[in-house]
């Protein structure tokens, strides 16, 4: 059985996340020196350098395909990526602060952002377009997650109910 090497992982700038590609052969880092470094689990190499960030990079996530990657900055951007050439596809620009966190829908077919701004923003990814804005929020928004099978998304303590193109 071979090991990976958490080692291989450290550097000087400090790692903000890190995930596995649903497939496990893969792992997405993203750093607060702007890079975002994919990793071949075996033999726990770096393969390739992500670079479109102007400042630290707080999440990358890989699509359920693992065909793309997602990427929040500081910058107060979002990046898609093509996994394997490393070619940033698009760049989403709306929030007024820093995107903590950026994650795919469950059919990679939306963007869901939380940012220090106190916002949520679902963006479109085949149009490349904000589809809603979700404020009301009083301080930052950190984390989003997706209920598993349904159009539902959880964030801070509320829970949102919305269809898709409606």
């Amino acid at each position: 059985m071979e090991q990976f090497d958490y080692g291989t992982l450290i550097q000087e700038e400090k790692i903000c996340d890190v995930n596995f590609s649903p497939d496990g052969k893969y792992i997405v880092s993203c750093l607060q020196d702007n890079t975002i470094r994919l990793w071949d689990v075996h033999p726990g190499i770096e393969i390739k350098q992500l670079l479109g960030h102007s400042k630290a990079v707080f999440s990358t996530q890989f699509s359920s395909d693992g065909k793309m990657i997602l990427s929040s900055s500081n910058d107060k951007t979002i990046n898609l990526w093509n996994t394997e050439c490393g070619k940033r596809l698009k760049k989403f620009e709306g929030h007024f602060d820093c995107v903590i966190r950026a994650k795919f829908s469950p059919d990679n077919n939306f963007i869901v952002s939380c940012s220090s701004d106190n916002t949520i923003q679902i963006w479109n990814i085949e149009t490349g377009k904000l589809w809603k804005t979700l404020k009301g929020h009083s301080n930052n928004v950190n984390d989003v997650k997706y209920f598993p099978n349904v159009n539902r998304l959880y964030h801070v303590q509320v829970i949102i109910q919305f269809e898709y193109g409606r």
